[in-house]
C-alpha cells in the first residue's frame, strides 16, 4: 500500500487551523509578560492581589477572591458620546447594532446633562469613569447581583479613579482607589460597589456621595424622555469581548455563585434573585420589588412615600427596568434581593 499525503485538501487546513489557535493563545498569554505587564492576583488567596486590608471594615474572611485577578476587566475611562438622536443612523451603519429600543441602559441626569451607559457596555468593564455636568462620577455595575450604582468620585477634595480589584464581597464587586506611581495597591482602599464604602485599607469607613437622577430602563424610555441625552460609545475594539459577556443564564437560575455573609431576610413572594429597587431620602429607605408591578406590554406607574416626599417609579415592560420621576432628592439604586438583604438590617420591613 503506497503512502498517502496529507493535502490542504484531504483534511491538513485542520492542522493548519489548530496551529493558528494555539499560537494566538500563546501570544495572548505570553503578550502581558513580554509587554511588561502581569496578572496579579491567582483568582484563590486574597494575599495574592496584593492589597492592604487593614484597617478593615469587616471581618476579612468576608473578602474572597472571584478567580479572576486584578483589573481583568479593565475600567472604562476613554468614554467618547454621541447624541442619542444618531443611534438610528449608527446602528444602520453598523453590521453589530449598539443600542435598540428594548436594551437596558443606566441613564443618570446632573445638572441638566443626561447621558445613556448601555449595560452591554458596562458588562465588559463594570466601572466607567465620566465626567457629567461637571462632575466626577464613577458608573459602576456589579452584573453578579445585578447591581447598579453612581457615585461622586470625589473626597476629600481629590477625585479618585477606581479599578475592578478581582476580589468580591457577597457576590458584589470590590472596586478600588487607584493610587498613581505604579503598582501602588498596597496604598489603595477596597470598596462595596453595592454600599460605596471603603471597607478596607487606608480609605476604610469613607463613602462615596450617590447621584441623584440615576435610573436603569430601556433605550426607549430613556430617549423618549430625555430626548437631548447623549450616549457613551463602546470600545470598538472590544466588539468581541462584548458579545461574549452575557448574565442572562445566570439571572434566570437561582443559584448565586459565591457566598453570602450572612443569611437574607425571607419576603413572600422574593427570591434571592428578585429584582428590587431601593429608594433613600435622608434615613428614610424603600425597597420596591419591580417584578410585583410589572405588567406584559405596559409601562406602569407606582407612586411612593419617602421620607415626607411622593415619588413615582416608573416600571417599563422589561425586567430589571425603572425610571423615578418627583423629587429630585431621592436617591436610587437597584439590584438582586440579596443585595439589600443582606446588607440592611431589618430589609424585610421595608419592602413594599
Amino acid at each position: 500500500m503506497s503512502d498517502r499525503l496529507l493535502t490542504f485538501r484531504s483534511g491538513g487546513w485542520v492542522l493548519l487551523v489548530m496551529a493558528a489557535l494555539v499560537i494566538a493563545i500563546l501570544a495572548w498569554a505570553l503578550a502581558g509578560p513580554i509587554m511588561g505587564h502581569r496578572r496579579v492576583g491567582d483568582g484563590r488567596t486574597v494575599a495574592s492581589y496584593g492589597f492592604t486590608l487593614e484597617p478593615s471594615t469587616v471581618a476579612l474572611d468576608e473578602i474572597i477572591a472571584s478567580g479572576e485577578p486584578r483589573d481583568f476587566l479593565p475600567a472604562f475611562r476613554s468614554l467618547g458620546t454621541m447624541p442619542g438622536s444618531d443611534m438610528e443612523a449608527f446602528n444602520a451603519r453598523k453590521r453589530r447594532k449598539y443600542v435598540v429600543s428594548g436594551d437596558r441602559v443606566i441613564g443618570v441626569t446632573i445638572g441638566g446633562e443626561s447621558r445613556a451607559y448601555p449595560i452591554t457596555l458596562l458588562n465588559g468593564h463594570e466601572i466607567a469613569l465620566d465626567e457629567l455636568g461637571g462632575v466626577p462620577i464613577a458608573v459602576t455595575y456589579s452584573p453578579l447581583g445585578d447591581s447598579v450604582a453612581v457615585y461622586d468620585r470625589r473626597v476629600d477634595g481629590k477625585t479618585l479613579d477606581f479599578g475592578v480589584s478581582g476580589l468580591l464581597r457577597n457576590a458584589n464587586l470590590l472596586m478600588y482607589d487607584v493610587v498613581p506611581d505604579g503598582d501602588a495597591a498596597a496604598r489603595s482602599s477596597l470598596w462595596s460597589q453595592y454600599e460605596g464604602r471603603a471597607i478596607a485599607g487606608p480609605l476604610a469607613g469613607r463613602e462615596l456621595a450617590r447621584i441623584p437622577g440615576t435610573c436603569v430602563t430601556t433605550w426607549e424610555d430613556w430617549f423618549a424622555t430625555h430626548p437631548g441625552t447623549t450616549v457613551t460609545l463602546r470600545d470598538e475594539g472590544q466588539l468581541a469581548r462584548y458579545r461574549q459577556i452575557s448574565y442572562e443564564r445566570y439571572f434566570e437560575s437561582p443559584r448565586i455563585d459565591f457566598p453570602l455573609v450572612r443569611e437574607v431576610p425571607a419576603v413572600e413572594g422574593l427570591t434571592l434573585k428578585s429584582p428590587v429597587v431601593v429608594l433613600e431620602r435622608g434615613d428614610a429607605r424603600a425597597i420596591l420589588p419591580l417584578e410585583r408591578f410589572r405588567r406584559k406590554g405596559e409601562t406602569v406607574r407606582v407612586p411612593a412615600e419617602i421620607g415626607g416626599a411622593t415619588v413615582t417609579v416608573v416600571i417599563p415592560d422589561r425586567t430589571g427596568a425603572w425610571r423615578v420621576e418627583g423629587d429630585a432628592t431621592t436617591v436610587a439604586r437597584s439590584s438582586l434581593w440579596f443585595l439589600p438583604g443582606v446588607t440592611f438590617e431589618g430589609s424585610a420591613a421595608a419592602v413594599r
